[in-house]
């Protein structure tokens, strides 16, 4: 049946917590493409794992570090960014 098909975000109010948890995913690879561009040294990656409603959540985030202070700025701009998702979820 259909039942089979359900995702543990469905169940009662934390299905709002789930689309919100794949939008900061799908703003996360979007910016890790634009960084990805130029050729660099290093990789950062970083897995949060939280818990909304019961339900874990995990965000993966991927971040290429290079020496000019534009991908600094980028960076922080892009915390701050997660941490206001992070505080709308809960």
């Amino acid at each position: 049946g259909n039942s089979e098909v359900v995702s543990p975000f469905m169940n009662g109010g934390s299905k709002d917590a789930g689309s919100l948890a794949s939008e900061l995913t799908a703003i996360n690879k979007e910016n890790i493409n634009i960084s990805a561009r130029p050729f660099s040294s290093r990789t950062l990656k970083r897995t949060r794992k939280f818990v909304v409603d019961g339900v874990e959540v995990s965000v993966t985030t991927s971040k290429i570090i290079r020496d000019d202070e534009k991908k600094d700025e980028e960076m922080r701009f892009l915390r701050r960014q997660e941490l206001r998702e992070l505080r709308l979820l809960q």
